[in-house]
């Protein structure tokens, strides 16, 4: 079953109803999944597909093509754009990282953090 939007955007949807109503949040999840025409919050993410976003997106981009990520602070940019260049060399493709934001240590202190590890 295709949902109406990311899983992301149906939680902070939960959140807000919850606030809203003033009912506890796994309440509020239940109707969100509800609504999406699951049985529950727990159907509806085990239904959802176990993809990462940086495989989906892998498996749409062909080799030699630019990946150029924008978003607010905060949003994950970083982290997806380390995950996109670790998972296209796991692919036996090149993947390239470039920030203006950040020194390369940082990236590497994220990469560390996120379980990725820059091979030699």
């Amino acid at each position: 079953m295709r949902l109406s939007a990311p899983i992301y955007r149906l939680k902070r949807h939960a959140r807000l109803l919850a606030r809203q109503q003033g009912i506890p949040l796994h309440k509020a999840l239940d109707r969100t999944a509800v609504e999406e025409g699951f049985q529950s919050w727990s159907h509806l993410a085990s239904a959802s597909p176990m993809q990462t976003p940086a495989a989906a997106v892998l498996s749409r981009v062909e080799p030699g093509h630019l990946i150029l990520l924008g978003a607010r602070p905060g949003q994950g940019k970083t982290l997806l754009g380390l995950e996109l260049a670790w998972k296209a060399q796991q692919l036996g493709r090149k993947g390239f990282f470039f920030t203006l934001d950040y020194h390369e240590r940082d990236v590497e202190r994220s990469a560390l953090c996120s379980g990725h590890r820059r091979s030699p």
